[in-house]
């Protein structure tokens, strides 16, 4: 990223109107980190441009990124907006109203949505779960979690978030039965092991942590 800022200032200096250029140039600066020069590009062809919602997206994003929450969440509403079948512009939008306890509601309904488009968006599933269990809503994230297992079902990472939610609604046994029949089919797996060793640890069953770790 940084080999392309450096050649797209070249470029730039010559082409300082070229659209793509300065699309790239802004892009790249996003990913070193550099949002404050980044956002004054963006703002400059979105007015060029004002119905690009790739420029958009990347400015709403510069903004969530700049503390900017309300500006960012305005700008990736009308990226949704623009363009209502891209399963990753639910997910920012989403994740930005998720900033935000009284769009708590609307941002999961974003992230549903984000999964219906795109079933195999993990990060989708992943906030989804998240914004449950941070809102003690453990039914609910269970059944984001077994979703998750069955469309995942050559890792152990839904069995476990699973297994968290059951835990964390007071229901241990079967958070426990459900790690152990997870190990039945990965022995191997550490993040499985590691949990189960924590939930014995909780419940001062050193011995079987023990033998876990």
């Amino acid at each position: 990223y940084q080999n392309a800022v450096q050649k797209l200032q070249m470029y730039l200096s010559v082409f300082p109107d070229a659209h793509q250029a300065n699309f790239i140039y802004a892009a790249s600066l996003l990913k070193l980190g550099r949002i404050l020069d980044s956002i004054p590009i963006l703002e400059k062809l979105d007015k060029s441009q004002p119905h690009d919602f790739r420029v958009l997206s990347l400015l709403g994003n510069a903004y969530i990124q700049n503390n900017q929450t309300e500006q960012g969440i305005q700008i990736l509403h009308k990226v949704v907006e623009l363009e209502p079948d891209i399963a990753r512009s639910r997910l920012q939008l989403g994740a930005a109203l998720l900033r935000d306890k009284s769009g708590l509601i609307v941002a999961q309904q974003e992230l549903i949505k984000a999964i219906e488009l795109d079933p195999e968006l993990l990060q989708a599933d992943l906030a989804l779960y998240m914004s449950y269990m941070r809102n003690k809503d453990f039914l609910n994230a269970g059944k984001v979690a077994l979703q998750l297992k069955q469309k995942q079902n050559k890792t152990t990472l839904g069995s476990n978030l699973l297994a968290i939610s059951l835990f964390a609604a007071s229901k241990k046994e079967e958070a426990i039965a459900e790690l152990k029949n997870t190990l039945n089919f990965y022995p191997a797996d550490p993040l499985t092991s590691n949990n189960l060793a924590n939930v014995y640890l909780q419940n001062n069953e050193l011995d079987e942590a023990k033998r876990l770790y």
